[in-house]
Parts: C-alpha cells; structure tokens; sequence
C-alpha cells in the first residue's frame, strides 16, 4: 500500500467524521435551543 494513499483516506475520513460531528452538534443545539 502506498503511504500516500493511505495518508489520502485517512484524511478524508477524519474530514469525514469532523463534519457528521459538526452536524450533529448542530442539529442537536438547534433541538434543544
């Protein structure tokens, strides 16, 4: 596996999880408040 690539998706997902996070804090605010 090329280390790249593997840099590549990892990112992507952290990207990935930062912005359901984001989202979810969002709705769960606007919920509540």
């Amino acid at each position: 596996m090329v280390v790249g690539e593997g840099l590549l998706s990892a990112a992507r997902f952290t990207l990935r999880v930062v912005a359901c996070g984001n989202a979810f804090s969002l709705a769960l605010e606007s919920h509540l408040g």
